[in-house]
């Protein structure tokens, strides 16, 4: 491999390592909002069970429906952690598998390539002396090279 698709597939690595990071962070969060959802449940069946045939603009009605806006909050909150977890366990594998070259023709985009399982051809940007840039057709991420292949990402 050349220094440049050493330093891509070090790059998504990276990248790969900070999603999966993230999904950590969220499946530790998980416990902590099932129980929320649970207890957002348990008090919007209350309301309703304090409601009965109520009239629809009375105090008990209002309390329903706040104890169901809460429900639905919390299972939002428990599907984008979910989500967030299951993301970062995709991104690592996918930063694995990640391969630099893009039909034969240039480099693949790291950042899309982990995130969103798209191999996006990176379009030549400028060279200035020794450094190369690269910027994502899609994401329009943006990449240096030296030489050496050891410049950073932007």
């Amino acid at each position: 491999m050349t220094p440049i698709e050493n330093r891509l597939k070090e790059l998504a690595a990276a990248y790969g390592q900070r999603l999966h990071n993230e999904g950590k962070v969220a499946a530790a969060e998980l416990p902590n909002a099932r129980r929320l959802q649970d207890a957002a449940q348990a008090e919007c069946h209350a309301a309703l069970r304090a409601a009965g045939n109520a009239d629809a603009d009375t105090p008990a009605q209002e309390m329903v429906r706040q104890a169901e806006k809460d429900f639905d909050e919390a299972k939002l909150t428990l599907g984008k952690l979910e989500l967030a977890r299951d993301h970062g366990v995709n991104a690592i594998l996918r930063a694995q598998e990640y391969t630099p070259a893009h039909d034969n023709r240039g480099y693949a985009c790291p950042e899309c390539w982990v995130k969103e399982n798209l191999s996006v051809g990176l379009e030549w940007a400028t060279k200035v002396g020794a450094v190369t840039s690269y910027v994502c057709q899609a994401c329009h991420f943006g990449f240096s090279f030296s030489s050496k292949g050891v410049a950073g990402s932007e």
